[in-house]
């Protein structure tokens, strides 16, 4: 074959092999991307709407100190999506707080308040031989104030509103239970060393979920 011929004949044959290769390298992208969603979770949550979280105990630990502020009374009040095919980002929220009986150092009970409302409710994970749900709530920011004391808990700083803790909820006893997160405290005014800022918080609390609801996934 002539010289001419062959310098043809390759280059014909290197414009298929990129040609090809291109082909490749769009699919393996494109497959990559499709992945996570394809296998993303969908949610069924009956009946949703309006909720009431009653409250059991919630209580606020300063893990370096161990002082510790209890509510014993009070409610969240929030909203979750219903129906199915749900995302598990952001399926529902809490609205609002009422807490009272809050007892810890000091001669006063303690105030709490839920700052950075709405929190969001993210569902991760379901369990479908302990019918249990869990996890995460987001977006949240606590204001502690006792006497000649007050604090901030937060996420990576007090104003921030990225606090987040763990939760599991139970299809079959409708009992919600906080653990784990990221919190810690910020903003201290006073408080004789009872807290600093940047000690790692721990919020650890049960509720109960009115009315009843089932979780599930898929």
């Amino acid at each position: 074959m002539p010289p001419y011929a062959r310098l043809m004949r390759w280059m014909t044959f290197s414009r298929s092999a990129r040609t090809l290769l291109t082909g490749m390298a769009a699919c393996l992208v494109v497959g990559l991307a499709a992945g996570p969603a394809a296998a993303a979770a969908t949610w069924t949550i009956k009946p949703g709407g309006a909720v009431t979280l009653r409250l059991g105990t919630v209580t606020i630990k300063d893990t370096t100190t161990a002082d510790e502020v209890t509510c014993h009374r009070g409610n969240l009040a929030g909203k979750l999506k219903p129906g199915s095919g749900l995302n598990g980002t952001s399926a529902g929220r809490i609205t609002g707080a009422a807490l009272s009986a809050c007892f810890g150092p000091g001669p006063l009970n303690w105030r709490i308040t839920l700052l950075g409302l709405p929190w969001h409710i993210n569902l991760s994970s379901y369990d479908a031989s302990t019918a249990v749900v869990a996890g995460t709530i987001s977006h949240m920011q606590i204001r502690a104030k006792g006497f000649a004391c007050s604090f901030v808990v937060d996420g990576t700083g007090g104003g921030a509103s990225d606090g987040r803790v763990k939760f599991t909820y139970s299809d079959r006893t409708h009992q919600v239970k906080t653990s784990g997160g990221n919190l810690h405290i910020f903003t201290v005014n006073g408080c004789g060393g009872l807290v600093a800022s940047g000690d790692p918080v721990s919020l650890t609390a049960s509720f109960t979920l009115a009315p009843a609801q089932v979780i599930t996934s898929p």
